[in-house]
């Protein structure tokens, strides 16, 4: 009852303390956040679940990276219309 608007402010009346009703409207807009955040990360998650999805269509072959011989150079690749990269030369040790 002692908290009331003064000049557009909400705030306690003169010899009286505000303390207990702020650290209220403090907890309470934490737990209407809190709960508001809980619900639209539950909608996510469900979202994300329900719209999982398996397939057993192999993927085709890439025509940018193919291997050009990965069973004697696993670092050699082909590059759609560049020519061959070869990333070997990373690993030679001097």
């Amino acid at each position: 009852m002692t908290f009331i608007w003064i000049n557009g402010k909400a705030q306690a009346i003169k010899s009286c303390n505000d303390d207990l009703i702020m650290s209220l409207a403090i907890g309470m807009y934490v737990r209407a956040t809190a709960l508001r955040l809980q619900d639209i990360n539950t909608a996510t998650q469900k979202n994300m679940l329900a719209n999982f999805s398996y397939s057993n269509t192999p993927f085709p072959e890439n025509p940018i990276m193919t291997s050009s011989n990965n069973a004697h150079n696993p670092y050699k690749w082909k590059e759609g219309g560049k020519g061959e990269s070869d990333l070997s030369w990373l690993l030679n040790k001097k």
